[in-house]
């Protein structure tokens, strides 16, 4: 399929930051893939293989760029040849029991090569773009019975590298998640109250560089929904 993306309102005039001059991204995408569902009147599986790729003329990739007062700014730029392709394999299951228990997970593993084609000349000529992952892992499970859950979610994210010529890198990270909630239903509409604890093991992590990540926490949330009116 034909791709082509003008530059957002962001990319263009974000202060500071932004690039005016930023060119439209062109190209070209694929895809294609199998997949495989099963479904019981207690249970559901189903999985699915996708495969992809782009080749893409002036890519707009985010990039530190220099800094104030001791603050990062990024700015967008063009990459004027970029090419990416990967895998992508998920797995879901839902199983409902003779107790009103119903348990259902799944998980979800991505690897994409994007790649620099810019310049054979430049050191940067076939590394990874920038902040892009070779692989990543999903896995995520619930358990549910009469309006209480509880489920887990765990990321797995690989090394990222953060120069153009994969000389600096940030490590690789494990998160996980922990919510537990309970969901009323009344006349008037649902009633939810939520538990979570994010980064349960405590890591300490970066997404962007210099930039880290909230040590373990909890939030708390009340939440009312009114009746879907359709």
């Amino acid at each position: 399929a034909r791709a082509f993306r003008y530059p957002t309102f962001n990319e263009r005039y974000y202060e500071p930051g932004g690039s005016p001059n930023l060119r439209p991204e062109d190209g070209w995408t694929t895809e294609g893939g199998l997949s495989y569902r099963l479904a019981r009147p207690n249970g559901l599986f189903a999985a699915k293989a996708t495969a992809f790729a782009a080749r893409l003329t002036d890519k707009i990739v985010w990039r530190p760029s220099y800094e104030i007062s001791g603050v990062q700014v990024w700015s967008p730029s063009n990459v004027s040849r970029g090419y990416s392709r990967g895998l992508e394999l998920s797995l879901r299951g839902r199983r409902q029991l003779r107790s009103g228990l119903i348990l259902s997970g799944g998980s979800q593993f991505t690897h994409t090569d994007a790649e620099n084609r810019a310049n054979p000349d430049s050191p940067a000529y076939g590394a990874q773009l920038p902040y892009v992952p070779k692989q990543t892992w999903k896995l995520w499970g619930r358990v549910g019975w009469n309006g209480l859950s509880l489920s887990a979610t765990s990321r797995l994210v690989g090394t990222r590298f953060y120069s153009a010529d994969e000389s600096n890198a940030l490590s690789p990270y494990q998160a996980l998640d922990l919510r537990v909630a309970y969901e009323w239903s009344l006349e008037t509409g649902e009633l939810a109250l939520v538990a979570q604890v994010k980064n349960v093991l405590d890591r300490r992590y970066e997404i962007v560089r210099l930039y880290p990540m909230p040590p373990r926490h909890a939030t708390f949330q009340l939440r009312f929904s009114f009746p879907n009116s359709s």
